[in-house]
């Protein structure tokens, strides 16, 4: 397993043996040993690094957004072809506030922009190069959050809700046309309620993303119909979910409520239910990962 610690302008790799889950920000890859290696993320000095997106066809293809010092966004991107050994920078000729990536492999990558008329769902297919915006989706008054693809040509993005639902899309032309998801097929949402910048998990065709009100959305037929279930952490924090396969996973407060972190929620029939699981000492977790493989 790789395992990626995320300092300011640099990226430290630690190879290590496999473990059930890490309790910090991780992508594992495979297992080599115990050695370290320190590599210039080739971001600007007080840039650090947020999110980072494994190739969906290529796992050595590794792209990673830009955090300033005070944890906001930068809207600007990190990638790696050769598994981290060595990174580029670049900047977007896009929207702004950026909301995540989604990785194909050392060409192409997706970016999810949230604010302005700008917004929207935006794809470079020549290593980042130049970005272009793709479907008539997400317009001024929208908040888009999350971008998912199952394979090639079929996909799903979840905005903030506009017109009384959420603003939800599916593709299954690679991206080129997005098609929004009906209302009666996506369970209201509370009011007040929205979705997280990135806050999703995927397993197979199903798919789960959280809200600032402790519901769990989730779909088995990759986006089509919904079902939201609140979890037993309740509707004042906001909820993260996360999967290792379409039946097993947690939930666990988002970073966005930072603090000691006492509890967490299982679900073993892909989030219809969910049972409290509460943690001996201090926890501090910001966030969790499944190592690849793991039983």
């Amino acid at each position: 397993m790789i395992t990626y610690f995320i300092n300011p302008n640099q990226i430290t790799i630690m190879l290590k043996k496999l473990q059930l889950l890490t309790l910090f920000l991780a992508i594992g890859l495979t297992s080599f040993g115990q050695d370290w290696i320190e590599v210039n993320s080739g971001l600007s000095s007080g840039l650090g690094i947020g999110q980072i997106s494994i190739g969906m066809n290529d796992a050595d293809a590794l792209w990673a957004t830009a955090i300033n010092n005070d944890g906001s966004i930068n809207d600007s991107f990190t990638m790696s072809s050769d598994g981290g050994q060595t990174w580029t920078a670049g900047t977007f000729n896009a929207g702004t506030g950026l909301s995540m990536i989604f990785a194909v492999d050392a060409d192409v990558c997706w970016a999810v922009f949230n604010t302005g008329a700008t917004q929207g769902l935006y794809k470079t297919e020549d290593g980042g190069a130049t970005w272009d915006k793709k479907g008539d989706v997400y317009g001024s008054s929208s908040f888009a959050n999350v971008i998912h693809f199952y394979n090639d040509n079929e996909g799903f993005a979840q905005g903030d809700p506009v017109g009384g639902y959420y603003e939800l899309y599916t593709t299954t032309d690679g991206g080129e046309n997005w098609t929004r998801v009906p209302e009666a097929n996506i369970p209201a949402p509370t009011s007040g309620e929205y979705g997280i910048t990135g806050n999703y998990s995927a397993a197979g065709n199903s798919l789960w993303w959280g809200t600032n009100q402790g519901r769990v959305y989730y779909s088995s037929d990759m986006g089509m119909t919904w079902d939201v279930t609140l979890t037993p952490f309740g509707a004042t924090n906001v909820v993260q979910p996360l999967f290792k396969n379409e039946n097993d996973g947690i939930a666990f407060r988002s970073y966005l409520n930072m603090g000691i972190e006492p509890e967490l929620n299982v679900t073993n029939d892909g989030g219809v239910t969910w049972n409290s699981l509460f943690v001996n000492g201090s926890m501090y977790a910001r966030y969790f990962s499944y190592i690849p493989r793991s039983t």
